[in-house]
């Protein structure tokens, strides 16, 4: 993709109206309009907005200390030594823009042109005080943002990468359609700027990547039955959720529906460290693994009932449900109990939505959790806006700390391969406690000690 030809002169002079504004200070400026809608106007930043913009950044203690891990992860010398281009009321495809929300200015949003594989369009956005978060000021102006972006440049892609404690501000970007990434690869996104921002803003731990594809403004009605069902999965306890399609999939293994809704919730840290301590002594009756397991599988009983309410086909892949449908086998411990099992491998969908990875545990590897997640899904030919990744290769290495720990030796220690499968992993019929392979994992170690 490039970008399209666009007179840039014609679309200043049909944009760029100019109005007054005055702000904290008093100080009045000229400045000249990019864009209005929801009440919002964003307004190009001149050179001398430069004190202005940094100034609101730190304008609210509390607004600033959700942004920023300290004020030395944004010095002065950012937007003092920022290039001239960003400012002024030319336009461009690399800006700082003030918010103008209520008569006031009370943020700013900047947009960078990169020139990766894939070219994008790099956000970021910030309001200058608490009392107007939570209005859905700051989202609107990122939606108003992207339209804009889209209409004058032809865009495809958008890129956001807040610090991953901001919650807020992943929340609202999640609300614009944009969905974090664990597989984010900088040298897809990055051209000349690939040096310097491939560990993001807040190191390669502290960043949140967020990747939104034009197609989810395109699609008014594929982006309103995403954000429909994002909202339904995390009001009910879903933490990750990832929309992929299916195409490439042989239809047999898909009942013939191109995408698939998965979505996992993660084990609390309390419950992997009280496991550790009492040496994986389980009250089964009152065990949080095997509870969240069965939520999840209802969950993906519900998801199914509410697609075909609305319409579509849907397919839970909950084992009570595929064994209904006759997708059975033998259970691990008891070969006699024939238990459901998924027609689509919930791994093989985890794997190119770029979650993650299989480890030597044949467990599913996320950065954000380690193993210690469930994890079910939902086949569907609702109108979804999908978005697929490259393959994430295992990242276990040398390290053996769930062959080592496993008590009856099932785990083979191999990595596993696309060609290789689970029987190069793992001997199923040996496997007697999964939650020792699941807690070993360093991955989920350092989640679970994670501050």
């Amino acid at each position: 993709m490039i970008l399209r030809e666009i007179a840039l002169e014609s679309i200043y002079q049909e944009k760029s109206r100019s109005i007054k504004v005055i702000f904290q200070g008093g100080e009045s400026l000229n400045r000249h309009l990019y864009s209005e809608n929801y009440g919002i106007k964003l307004l190009y930043a001149e050179n001398a907005d430069r004190r202005l913009i940094y100034d609101m950044v730190f304008e609210d203690d509390e607004m600033w200390a959700t942004m920023l891990p300290s004020r030395e992860d944004f010095p002065w010398s950012v937007l003092r030594d920022e290039e001239p281009h960003f400012f002024g009321a030319e336009a461009g495809d690399s800006k700082y823009l003030l918010i103008k929300y209520d008569n006031k200015i009370i943020g700013a949003v900047a947009h960078t042109y990169n020139d990766g594989k894939i070219p994008n369009m790099e956000l970021s956005a910030w309001l200058r005080a608490s009392k107007y978060a939570g209005k859905g000021v700051g989202t609107n102006a990122i939606k108003l943002l992207i339209e804009s972006l889209i209409k004058d440049y032809g865009i495809k892609t958008f890129i956001i990468r807040p610090w991953i404690k901001n919650t807020r501000a992943v929340k609202a970007y999640e609300k614009c359609g944009f969905v974090v990434t664990d597989s984010f690869n900088p040298e897809d996104y990055y051209g000349k700027y690939l040096e310097l921002a491939a560990q993001g803003d807040f190191g390669e731990d502290g960043t949140a990547n967020m990747v939104l594809s034009i197609e989810a403004l395109n699609s008014g009605k594929g982006e309103n039955v995403n954000n429909e069902i994002l909202v339904e999965l995390k009001e009910r306890g879903a933490d990750i959720i990832r929309f992929v399609g299916l195409a490439d999939m042989p239809k047999e293994r898909t009942l013939g529906l191109d995408k698939a809704i998965l979505f996992c919730t993660a084990l609390s840290m309390e419950y992997i460290q009280k496991t550790l301590r009492n040496d994986f002594q389980i009250d089964y009756d009152n065990d949080e693994y095997l509870r969240k397991e069965e939520q999840i599988e209802n969950l993906a009983d519900w998801l199914s009932y509410y697609l075909r309410e609305k319409g579509y086909n849907a397919h839970s892949q909950s084992a009570k449900n595929n064994k209904k449908c006759g997708y059975i086998e033998s259970a691990y411990i008891d070969p006699d109990v024939q238990e459901g099992i998924s027609i689509l491998p919930q791994k093989s969908i985890a794997r190119i939505a770029g979650l993650g990875f299989i480890g030597k545990n044949n467990l599913f590897i996320t950065k954000e959790y380690g193993c210690a997640f469930v994890m079910c899904s939902v086949l569907t030919d609702a109108p979804l806006i999908t978005e697929n990744h490259s393959i994430v290769q295992s990242s276990c290495g040398a390290c053996d700390a769930c062959v080592n720990a496993c008590p009856a030796n099932a785990l083979l220690g191999n990595e596993w391969t696309i060609n290789g499968g689970r029987e190069n992993v793992v001997d199923v019929s040996k496997c007697c406690c999964p939650l020792r392979c699941m807690f070993s994992c360093p991955w989920t170690l350092k989640y679970a000690n994670a501050e």
